[in-house]
């Protein structure tokens, strides 16, 4: 099978092609899609990843989503709450992680229109009931914008699955999108293909 062709692009990222095959979506951009919760399992080497992915209408603005994802593979795991604007543009993230020993991080991003302000949040010493949210901060730092991002919604990995439903619906041949992840950018572009379904 040939490999799409890759090529530097964004500073720090990628360019990604994602080919998709036609299907019946709704293209209201308030609208959910047909899915709204998202379950994958696989098993290898006596070890089970489990992912859950769930998305409902902001309760304050119906015009916006919110997507939610948690995800465990051995001694890890982490949860994330993401925030869409109607576009697919990310408003705000959060992350929780927890590692080996109980190592925990909580992150968040806050879209800004200058910038994307992360904000690290490490757990006290010794056993703690605040949340999260309330850690000390241990790394605050902005990321800018790469210039290939003008123009373009700026949003999460999570986020490709609701913005290729919304693809399919409409009548363009091709749609880009900026994805960040911690501190790289990705221009992801989806275009249409008459391939086959894939099995899932």
């Amino acid at each position: 099978m040939r490999k799409p062709p890759r090529r530097r692009l964004l500073p720090g990222g990628l360019l990604c092609l994602a080919t998709l095959t036609a299907g019946a979506a709704d293209s209201d951009p308030a609208a959910l899609p047909a899915w709204q919760v998202l379950e994958y399992e696989q098993q290898a080497f006596f070890v089970t990843a489990r992912s859950r992915i769930e998305v409902v209408p902001d309760s304050a603005n119906p015009q916006q989503w919110q997507l939610t994802a948690s995800s465990a593979v051995a001694n890890n795991s982490e949860e994330v709450v993401l925030e869409l604007a109607a576009d697919g543009s990310a408003r705000h993230r959060a992350r929780l992680s927890r590692g080996k020993s109980n190592e925990q991080r909580f992150k968040t991003y806050d879209f800004l229109p200058e910038h994307i302000l992360r904000v690290r949040r490490d757990p006290p010493p010794g056993a703690t009931s605040q949340p999260p949210g309330e850690w000390p901060v241990s790394a605050r730092r902005k990321v800018a914008y790469p210039p290939g991002a003008d123009g373009l919604p700026v949003t999460d990995a999570y986020a490709l699955l609701l913005l290729a439903a919304r693809f399919l619906s409409s009548p363009g041949a091709a749609a880009d999108v900026v994805v960040n992840t911690e501190f790289n950018f990705y221009l992801v572009r989806m275009s249409r293909s008459d391939g086959g379904p894939v099995e899932a």
